[in-house]
């Protein structure tokens, strides 16, 4: 199984039933991917770290424009 969690509006809505979840998943041999359109910085990182969520894979929407386009967003 695979699990998208959107950051922004999913998991920081209701974090513990997110962190059971991806855990669960986790736990079964599945894969969680963390998505935001947000930068994926080491302090997003840690927020969602310390929500208790487990993950295997993070897309970031805005880092991914900036590598195939730089200054897109400037």
């Amino acid at each position: 199984m695979r699990l998208g969690l959107d950051i922004h509006g999913v998991i920081d809505s209701n974090p513990e039933s997110f962190t059971f979840l991806s855990k669960s998943v986790l736990a079964s041999g599945g894969e969680v991917h963390i998505i935001t359109g947000g930068s994926w910085t080491l302090k997003l990182q840690n927020q969602i770290k310390d929500s208790g969520i487990v993950w295997t894979h993070h897309f970031s929407v805005y880092d991914f424009f900036e590598i195939i386009s730089p200054g897109i967003f400037s």
